[in-house]
C-alpha cells in the first residue's frame, strides 16, 4: 500500500515528492500537519502485520498539477487502484457540508490520467457507535452501474468476484439508454452476453433495469440509490452516446 499526503504548494518554486523518511529539518517543521495521517496508517501497518507493507509519501504541488505525483507515484508503485476522497463531505442522510473545490480539479484529472482504476471515497463523518454495531450484522451492500462499453464489461467482471463473497449484498442496476445509437452492434451484443452470463451465474444478486433517455432520466436513476449500497462499481470510460449519461455518474466528484 502506497500513501500520498498531499499539501497545496506555497511559497517554493519548485514541486515536492519525498519518499517516507525524508523531509528533515524545515521541510519536516512545515508539514507536520501530515504526522496524524501517517500514525493512522502505521497504526494500520502494525494491526495487520506480516499481511501489509505501507509506505508512505508526500507531494507538495499546486492543485492543477497535484495529479501528476499521484499518477506518478500509481505508475511506478504498479498500483491495481487509486482511492482519493470526495471533495464535499456527505452525511448519511444525504446533505453536503464542507465542500473543497481544489480537490474536485484534482480528482477530475486523476480521472482522465490515472494508469489504473479509481475508488472515490466519500467521507460521510465520525460512525456512531450504534451505526457501528448496526453495520457488522448486516451485508455489506455492494451496486455495479452497467451502461455498456468495454470498461463497464471490465467492472462486471470485477464484480462477479466480489459478489461470490458471503458478506456482500450484491445488485446490477443495468442503465440503458434507448436512443442511443452511437454504440456499435458487436458491443451491444457484447454487453448483452455479459449481462446474460452474470445473471446465470449469479443467482443470489439483486438486478435491475432501468431505460433511460437522458441525463435527468439517470441522474433520477442515481438518487433513488442514495443510502442503499456502501460500494457502487462503474466502468472508467465510455463512448460518446453512452458517456454523457454515465458522466451523471461522476457528477461532483
Amino acid at each position: 500500500m502506497s500513501v500520498l499526503t498531499l499539501s497545496e504548494l506555497k511559497g517554493r518554486a519548485d514541486a515536492l515528492l519525498l519518499s517516507g523518511g525524508k523531509g528533515k529539518g524545515k521541510l519536516r517543521t512545515s508539514f507536520s500537519h501530515s504526522d496524524p495521517i501517517s500514525n493512522a496508517f502505521n497504526g494500520f501497518k502494525q494491526r495487520n502485520h506480516g499481511y501489509t507493507l505501507v509506505q508512505i509519501f508526500m507531494s507538495v504541488a499546486p492543485y492543477p498539477s497535484m495529479h501528476d505525483d499521484i499518477c506518478t507515484v500509481a505508475l511506478e508503485k504498479g498500483a491495481n487502484i487509486v482511492i482519493v476522497f470526495l471533495n464535499k463531505q456527505v452525511s448519511y442522510q444525504g446533505a453536503t457540508g464542507i465542500n473543497f473545490p481544489a480537490i474536485r480539479i484534482v480528482n477530475q484529472n486523476v480521472l482522465q490520467k490515472a494508469p489504473c482504476s479509481i475508488g472515490v471515497l466519500i467521507d460521510r463523518g465520525k460512525v456512531s457507535e450504534y451505526t457501528s454495531i448496526h453495520l457488522g450484522y448486516n451485508m455489506f451492500c455492494i451496486t455495479t452501474l452497467f451502461f455498456g462499453g468495454a470498461d463497464d464489461r471490465e467492472a462486471l467482471a470485477y464484480s462477479s468476484r466480489i459478489a461470490d463473497h458471503p458478506g456482500v449484498d450484491f445488485s446490477l442496476v443495468w442503465i440503458r439508454n434507448l436512443r442511443d445509437k452511437k454504440l456499435e452492434e458487436p458491443e451491444k451484443s457484447k454487453d448483452l452476453e455479459m449481462v446474460d452470463k452474470f445473471q446465470a451465474m449469479k443467482d443470489r444478486i439483486g438486478f435491475k433495469e432501468e431505460v433511460v433517455i437522458d441525463t435527468v432520466d439517470t441522474t433520477r436513476v442515481l438518487r433513488s440509490l442514495r443510502g442503499n449500497c456502501d460500494l457502487c462499481i462503474v466502468g472508467r470510460y465510455h463512448v460518446f452516446g453512452v458517456g454523457g449519461a454515465a458522466a451523471a455518474a461522476r457528477e461532483g466528484v
